[in-house]
């Protein structure tokens, strides 16, 4: 079966480009670490921020958002200020 092919001229479903976002930067060093290994450190960022800060700071459009945190304040209630600062 053929890949379909995108406007870009990719086949459908690869991916560019993706980019974490932590403020535990030792977890970041990690996945650094783990995606050069793997051979995808050029195609993966991570930052070292917060999440409303980081998505802020990114400024590239976001096809699909995964949401873990736990804000020691506010918990879960955090989840809203980062789904605002994606849209």
């Amino acid at each position: 079966m053929r890949n379909r092919i995108d406007q870009d001229g990719r086949a459908a479903g690869e991916w560019q480009t993706a980019t974490g976002i932590d403020v535990n930067t030792g977890a970041n060093t990690m996945a650094r670490s783990n995606c050069s290994v793997l051979g995808h450190g050029g195609r993966l960022t991570f930052l070292d921020a917060d999440g409303v800060e980081g998505i802020s700071r990114s400024g590239e459009a976001i096809d699909l958002l995964y949401l873990d945190l736990d804000d020691p304040a506010r918990r879960k209630a955090a989840y809203r200020d980062v789904l605002e600062a994606a849209i």
